[in-house]
C-alpha cells in the first residue's frame, strides 16, 4: 500500500480521499469481508471504521486505536466472568463447571486480554451466537 491507495492529490474531497462517499466505502474496496450486510451488525462498524481503526498506523495490532480490551471497554462493560477469580481447579461460568488448569488467575487473564478470543466476528455476523442474554448479537461465530 502507498498513500495513493487511498489519497489523490488532484481531488478536492476532504483529506483528498479517492472517494466522495463515506470513509467506510474506501475501506471496503480492500476489506470486502467487513462490509456486510450482516443480520447482527456492530453499529460502530457501520458508522465509521475509524472509530476503532487508525489507517495511518498504531502501536496496537490491526491498526486499532487502542489495544484490546481497552478499546472495547470504551463502549462495553466487563462481562460477568471477566472480573472474577477462579476457585482452585474448577469454576462455574454461565451455569457450566469449567476447569481452570492454570490456577485462580487464569480466567481473569483469559477473559480480559482480548475480547476477540471469544467474539471473533466483531464487525458483524449472520449467525446467532449462543448467548442467551445477547439475543444473537454476541458476535461469536
Amino acid at each position: 500500500m502507498t498513500c495513493a491507495s487511498c489519497h489523490d492529490t488532484h481531488t478536492d474531497t476532504e483529506f483528498q480521499l479517492k472517494t466522495r462517499q463515506r470513509t467506510n466505502d474506501l475501506c471496503y474496496t480492500c476489506h470486502l469481508d467487513k462490509e456486510g450486510p450482516f443480520i447482527f451488525e456492530h453499529e460502530p462498524v457501520q458508522e465509521d471504521c475509524m472509530q476503532c481503526h487508525e489507517p495511518h498506523g498504531t502501536v496496537a495490532n490491526r491498526l486499532l486505536t487502542a489495544n484490546e480490551f481497552m478499546l472495547c471497554l470504551q463502549c462495553h462493560e466487563f462481562h460477568f466472568h471477566a472480573g472474577y477469580e477462579a476457585a482452585e481447579d474448577e469454576w462455574e461460568v454461565g451455569g457450566i463447571t469449567r476447569e481452570s488448569p492454570f490456577g485462580a488467575q487464569s480466567f481473569n487473564v483469559a477473559f480480559t486480554t482480548k475480547c476477540s478470543q471469544c467474539h471473533q466476528r466483531v464487525h458483524g455476523s449472520d449467525l446467532p451466537s449462543q448467548t442467551v442474554t445477547g439475543g444473537g448479537s454476541g458476535f461469536v461465530r
